[in-house]
């Protein structure tokens, strides 16, 4: 399948370089890069997944309703309890609440 109608959502197998580019900054032990590209290609990866399924008619709209519900709930979860820890530079200082709590 090299595309659906809808010309906004190609699917391809072509990877857009994002696993090469995380590789790459991996080998450059600059992990914060790896992570971000990695994660972002995944994005790409799962809509184009999304899409081939709804092609072939492989799409549950009930089932994907909860899962939204279930991951918009744990989304939540994750904030609520992070409000208690002031940041100004999330990455940095949330790193730090963590290595100091596991101090403790």
């Amino acid at each position: 399948m090299d595309s659906v109608g809808d010309d906004a959502a190609p699917i391809t197998t072509d990877a857009g370089g994002w696993l090469e580019d995380a590789r790459e900054a991996l080998d450059e032990a600059d992990h914060d890069a790896a992570l971000f590209r990695a994660r972002y290609g995944l994005q790409f990866a799962g809509e184009a997944l999304g899409y081939a399924r709804a092609e072939q008619d492989a799409v549950d709209r009930a089932t994907l309703r909860d899962r939204a519900a279930v991951l918009t709930d744990r989304a939540r979860a994750v904030a609520d309890d992070l409000k208690p820890y002031p940041t100004t530079d999330p990455a940095r200082d949330l790193g730090w609440y963590v290595r100091i709590e596991g101090e403790v």
